[in-house]
């Protein structure tokens, strides 16, 4: 983070490292108890922690994690399997039942639907992410989804394990851009070199 910290996630809770002098600690308190599954850093440097119960924000000045989203604000579940940050600094937050979103200027998370479709039926949604307007969702079971967010609409893309140019498996584990633009998709079976779109 963006005080040399480095924070390791485990099924056992969370630590934090300090780089500049190897100190550790582990955080004890309510979250510690549940297993982490992600984390994400934004661009201010606000460290959100998913686990199996909701997000949790850390709080610099107490050294510890507040909740932050969680059945009580409008989540469905609150198993957190991914989240991430869109250009207009709104929240998107995936768990076992679709995509949540939060306004960038709301404290509540609302269920997101993309046309008729209510994301709740891609199921658990492992991985998040952006690029221009497309928002690219990696589902644990459902495949790989592209949302155009101008025109409200998705693309699925079907599954051909001989064909590298098309989805590996439709358990999607990560999605990352190169520097030449390429999107890498990660599966189970194996990395889908380029999805075409």
């Amino acid at each position: 983070d963006k005080n040399k910290n480095l924070w390791v996630g485990t099924d056992e809770g969370l630590s934090k490292i300090n780089l500049s002098n190897y100190r550790y600690n582990k955080k004890d308190k309510d979250i510690s108890y549940y297993a982490i599954i992600t984390m994400y850093v934004d661009d201010k440097g606000n460290l959100y922690v998913g686990n199996n119960k909701g997000v949790y924000l850390y709080d610099e000045k107490i050294d510890d994690f507040n909740k932050v989203f969680g059945i009580e604000n409008g989540l469905i579940d609150e198993n957190i399997y991914s989240i991430t940050k869109d250009k207009y600094d709104n929240l998107w937050i995936g768990t076992n039942q679709g995509l949540h979103k939060v306004d960038s200027k709301s404290t509540r998370a609302y269920p997101y639907s993309v046309g008729n479709t209510k994301t709740s039926e891609w199921g658990k949604v492992r991985s998040i992410f952006f690029d221009d307007d497309n928002m690219w969702v990696g589902t644990a079971e459902n495949g790989l989804k592209r949302v155009d967010l101008k025109n409200n609409k998705f693309k699925s893309f079907e599954v051909d394990e001989k064909d590298n140019n098309k989805l590996q498996s439709l358990t999607v584990r990560d999605i990352i851009k190169d520097s030449s633009g390429d999107i890498w998709i990660a599966t189970e079976k194996g990395i889908s070199e380029f999805i075409k779109i």
